[in-house]
């Protein structure tokens, strides 16, 4: 019986010794991991790391936390206006989580560009950019790691809810002022008071069928011109493009920023508006096409509220 317990505590006391320093040095990689990754976001929100430093800080074991990487080619001679457009609420991202002070969790953000890294992009067996992929603290990414953006984007709002899901970790997202909304706001007051300062004794033409026809046909152009789409969406206004200036239209069709949608939205409510002078000039009237500005000078309230 003392053989016995002498030969349990012999072979706990070496197990114990050879499991501490196993322990101990995996919590020592640890920490010197999420110590090099924390320097590193100290200095940029968005960590852009080498070949040796993604395989041993993002892919390699031990790990206890995730990085969020996004795959991209912002290089000019790549055209890919997609990863400009996905550099920029990646940006928006980056910037919320840097805000949030008293937030020091275990994420991280990766960009890694295939000029500079094309090695990472062999290794994960990715050939299409913009791609965003999530490396969990345990495992390779698999599913839901990889980020839809075919079904539901790359807004910042769309990557705050995928980090959400998947650490459970919320990002409130801040941009900046949107005067999308307010430029609206002030073509519709602009247009109301158009009215009634033509027609200051009359109100009847507010509840008139055609007044009721352009503000129902208003409606339908906010609605095809992809205001609804925006509201998903959340794109920026417009885009400021690494050369300068700024872009209101976005070269690709693949995604579009707020201010194009308002141009496609003035654009039919002006065509269908001319179509309704033409027909109703022409066609009801007979009017001759010589005299057609001369009638619009002799009737230009006529001619405004068709």
């Amino acid at each position: 019986m003392n053989s016995m317990t002498y030969f349990i505590t012999c072979v706990g006391t070496f197990t114990f010794l050879c499991i501490t320093p196993t322990v101990t040095s995996q919590n020592d990689i640890l920490a010197s991991k999420f110590r090099q990754l924390t320097e590193l976001s100290d200095k940029s929100p968005i960590l852009r790391l080498n070949y040796e430093q993604f395989t041993d800080l993002v892919r390699g074991a031990p790990r206890n936390y995730s990085v969020f990487s996004m795959l991209t080619a912002l290089a000019d001679q790549r055209k890919c206006h997609s990863c400009q457009a996905a550099n920029d609420e990646f940006n928006t991202l980056a910037s919320s989580w840097q805000k949030l002070k008293n937030a020091k969790s275990k994420i991280f953000l990766l960009l890694v560009d295939f000029d500079e890294n094309p090695k990472i992009f062999k290794e994960l067996n990715q050939n299409t950019v913009p791609v965003f992929i999530h490396f969990p603290p345990s495992g390779s990414p698999s599913g839901a790691d990889f980020l839809d953006i075919s079904r539901s984007g790359f807004g910042a709002e769309t990557l705050a809810r995928w980090i959400f899901s998947r650490t459970s970790v919320e990002i409130p997202i801040i941009r900046q002022t949107s005067y999308a909304g307010a430029i609206l706001l002030l073509i519709i007051a602009g247009l109301v008071g158009a009215m009634l300062f033509l027609r200051p004794d009359n109100l009847e033409f507010i509840i008139h069928r055609s007044t009721l026809s352009y503000a129902a046909m208003v409606l339908i152009f906010y609605i095809i011109s992809g205001q609804v789409w925006n509201s998903i969406r959340r794109p920026p206004f417009f885009h400021s493009p690494p050369q300068g200036g700024i872009a209101f239209l976005y070269p690709g069709g693949d995604f579009q920023f707020i201010s194009e949608t308002i141009l496609v939205m003035v654009t039919c409510i002006l065509l269908t508006y001319c179509f309704r002078v033409i027909l109703h000039f022409f066609v009801l009237h007979k009017c001759d096409f010589v005299f057609f500005p001369i009638s619009i000078y002799k009737n230009f309230k006529e001619f405004l509220f068709l």
